[in-house]
């Protein structure tokens, strides 16, 4: 009487042991780096938000003059209207990284948040384009303060 022995596959314990050996590797990892970001990745984040809402003050700085005229009439509806609006994004999106922007330099989130709503309460007010520039100047220079520069 023959008996047969069919031959065992070899790669479900062979995949088996690669992913017991990834979970291992990924353990040790967690547990070497940390599962959270680092502080200088935090930062980064922070630094760089803070230059992506001082590039929004430069567009307003380009776009306001032409929306608005030397008396602080209104020349340009839309121009002026796209300040507006962008004045008002640079405000909410430093809202929404006031966490990250305040555990950085509270001082600089403090000055850049003043800075901001005054810019905003000058076109609201039309100021003449030659006043915004100095609101506009000021803002940008608390933000780069709080991007590291």
């Amino acid at each position: 009487m023959t008996v047969f022995r069919t031959r065992r596959r070899r790669w479900p314990a062979l995949v088996g042991v690669g992913l017991l050996g990834l979970a291992v590797g990924i353990a040790i990892g967690y547990a070497v780096r940390g599962g959270g970001a680092s502080f200088q990745s935090q930062a980064a984040d922070a630094h760089a938000r803070a230059d992506e809402i001082g590039a929004i003050l430069a567009v307003v700085g380009t776009e306001y003059p032409q929306g608005v005229g030397a008396t602080g009439r209104i020349i340009g509806e839309t121009e002026y209207s796209g300040s507006r609006q962008r004045v008002a994004d640079a405000a909410a999106r430093l809202d929404a990284a006031r966490a990250d922007l305040q555990a950085l330099d509270a001082r600089a989130y403090a000055r850049a948040r003043r800075d901001i709503a005054a810019l905003a309460a000058a076109v609201d007010a039309h100021v003449p384009p030659a006043g915004l520039a100095v609101r506009t100047a000021a803002a940008r220079d608390a933000l780069a303060e709080l991007a590291g520069r």
